[in-house]
């Protein structure tokens, strides 16, 4: 209030009252000079007013209280506030003392109270020039950490400046970026790199460099044997001290192979087989250098037998005729089959990567014949049984049902095709019905292939289904996987007998360790290890599927247990099941049929590389559950301390399935 203001307000309360012609001076207390007497708060100003003040700068500023007598109150309490606190700030002081803060350009007022009245001073607020930009924090920065740092404003005289906007650029984003809060993230070992820090046209920098922890340990994973000709990726697993898993990124790792002559390696680490024997791979890296060993095996050869489709008995002395499966079905090999109808096919360099038709011939047989359509790497290729009908045998039909990989429902709508395998044409088409069902009649007897295809699924097929027992043979499921996803299927379809054979997945977790997928055990497809058993089929046929979504570094391994036989040292049960694995891959669809062989535990495949490019290599192995020492199964965890197979027998002991 001005004090003009107020001596108008004292005047009214000292005036002069006329009365019966008589003048009477009435004393209301009016002022005198130096008063200090107590009393209410009458008036009160604000000094300085107005007020100026630059964006980050205070102004102390200080409240007069009168009384009614013009007289200055002291001990008073006073409140100070702002219209807009955005702009302007005030301190906590409820004393005559204030302070107000430039927060950013503007106006706004400030108000004192103290009991009833309140006085307004307005504060204008002006943006101060940033002078200088200073960049502090780390000099330093590890690979693919990072770091803080800080940008701090300030104007001519040296004061600090806040709430100004900062930008923040690298000279180098690939080896050191930066974030707009001044986050800095190392990408590659390097540098200095020049971090800048920018404020109204104002800039400041520093330099940082990239450092790499240092590698204290390195660690060589790759497949135990690859055949001639195969090129298979190794892989260099770098830790520091601490047993933490290092980037590659701007490290210099070499490769080497301790006998060229029979496995070569190239510097990103892919192994390429030259002739059989074992070699060693080393990578080596700043001073540290790890190791494996690689036994390069023969050249690709098909492996099966001959049998009698009405008693599954082996066929001796067939002809074994092994045809590309081109125009004219060019022959490249030919053996007789043994007396319990084995054979193997002559080792070939022949290109057959378009697939081989296998045609079996015996005297009082149909000649059978049957696609092996892709003949799989790491050696001898297990073709399963080329069945013969005799030439007295009737005519017959095929069915099954069609059935998604993921659910093991049947699918409606599907298209079936059954071929001879003789003409490229189909015998006879039909769609899947509504329950997935399908059967084809009066086919003549012989040995015949089933195809089924449906949109936005894989293509699959049945091979070696026999024809000829009057009747239908029954049960020629068929499993579509859906195609277009970026996933690793695996398919498990066998015969009546055993009722119960079970999938087993294991494979590298972000560490060394390994996980186990199984009917216990059945992971999931969306967290670690992002491996899950879908279907578990418990009565025969199958299919039991595992879908793995995401792939660690490392090598991966599918096994099949015959879970009927388990305590069995000298069961066939499983290597004459019938049993298949298919696996459906970005790259297409790879299957794998048991040997005929004793065993209860069959290690069908390794896995390696990525989703979009997995590298497959066949194991066709068989041992005994009962006795994991004879399963062929590199470690799963560091020192060898214990294999895959071992850790089967193991969990399997551990979680048994009830009684059946």
């Amino acid at each position: 209030m001005s004090r003009l203001s107020l001596a108008n307000r004292i005047l009214s309360a000292c005036g002069i009252l006329g009365f019966v012609g008589a003048i009477v001076v009435f004393d209301l207390g009016c002022p005198s000079e130096n008063s200090s007497s107590n009393g209410s708060v009458f008036s009160m100003t604000i000094s300085p007013d107005p007020v100026a003040v630059r964006v980050g700068g205070t102004v102390n500023l200080h409240a007069t209280l009168y009384n009614s007598r013009n007289q200055i109150l002291q001990g008073k309490p006073v409140n100070w506030t702002s219209s807009n606190s955005a702009i302007a700030t005030v301190g906590a002081s409820t004393t005559e003392d204030g302070s107000v803060t430039g927060v950013s350009p503007g106006t706004a007022t400030v108000t004192a109270s103290s009991g009833a009245e309140h006085e307004t001073v307005t504060v204008t607020v002006s943006n101060v020039p940033v002078a200088s930009v200073t960049v502090s924090g780390a000099a330093t920065v590890s690979l693919f950490g990072t770091t803080q740092l800080t940008a701090t404003a300030k104007d001519d005289a040296g004061n600090v400046l806040t709430g100004r906007p900062v930008s923040w650029s690298s000279s180098n984003p690939a080896t050191a970026s930066v974030s707009q809060t001044g986050l800095v993230t190392g990408n590659l070992v390097g540098g200095p790199v020049t971090i800048s820090a920018t404020a109204e046209f104002t800039t400041g920098t520093a330099p940082i460099t990239v450092t790499a922890t240092p590698i204290a340990s390195i660690t060589v994973t790759g497949f135990a044997t690859l055949p001639v000709g195969v090129t298979g990726v190794f892989q260099a697993v770098l830790k520091d001290a601490a047993g933490n898993v290092l980037s590659h990124s701007g490290r210099d790792i070499s490769w080497s192979s301790s006998n060229t002559s029979l496995a070569t390696v190239n510097q990103a680490g892919d192994v390429t087989g030259i002739a059989p024997g074992p070699s060693t791979i080393t990578a080596s890296a700043e001073g540290k250098s790890g190791s494996a060993t690689v036994t390069i095996t023969s050249p690709v050869s098909l492996v099966g037998r001959v049998i009698n489709y009405t008693n599954g008995q082996g066929i001796g002395g067939a002809t074994v005729n092994f045809r590309k499966n081109e125009v004219l079905n060019p022959l490249w090999g030919s053996v007789v089959s043994a007396g319990d109808g084995s054979f193997t096919s002559p080792a070939t360099s022949t290109d057959i990567s378009q697939g081989v038709i296998i045609e079996a011939i015996a005297t009082s047989f149909v000649t059978g014949r049957v696609l092996v359509a892709n003949v799989l790497t790491g050696g001898a290729t297990f073709v399963g049984d080329v069945p013969l009908v005799p030439t007295s045998a009737q005519n017959g039909g095929i069915s099954g049902t069609i059935r998604n990989a993921t659910t093991g429902n049947g699918m409606p709508g599907a298209s079936v095709s059954v071929f001879d395998n003789i003409n490229a044409t189909a015998v006879q088409t039909q769609t899947s019905d509504a329950s997935g069902n399908f059967t084809f009649a009066n086919l003549p007897a012989g040995t015949y292939r089933v195809s089924a295809a449906a949109n936005g699924f894989t293509p699959s097929q049945r091979t070696g289904v026999a024809v000829g027992n009057g009747g239908v043979t029954a049960n020629q499921d068929l499993v579509l996987s859906a195609s277009g996803t970026n996933t690793v299927t695996i398919v498990l379809t066998w015969g009546a007998s055993p009722s119960d054979l079970d999938s087993h997945l294991t494979g590298p977790n972000a560490d060394i360790s390994r996980f186990h997928v199984y009917y216990a055990a059945r992971g999931s497809k969306t967290t670690a290890p992002f491996a899950n058993l879908d279907v578990d089929d418990v009565s025969s046929f199958g299919p039991e599927t595992i879908t793995i979504t995401q792939m660690n570094i490392g090598t991966y391994r599918y096994l099949v247990h015959d879970f009927s036989n388990r305590n069995s040292t000298t069961s066939t049960a499983l290597g004459t099941s019938g049993a298949k694995v298919q696996v459906y891959t970005a790259t297409g669809v790879q299957t794998f049929f048991v040997p005929a062989q004793a065993g209860t535990l069959w290690t069908v495949f390794e896995l390696s590389g990525t989703l979009a490019n997995p590298l497959i290599l066949q194991k066709n192995q068989m041992g005994f559950f009962s006795d994991p020492a004879t399963i062929v199964s590199p470690p799963m965890g560091s020192g060898g301390v214990i294999s895959d197979a071992a850790l089967i027998a193991w969990a399997v002991a551990q979680h048994p399935k009830p009684p059946r």
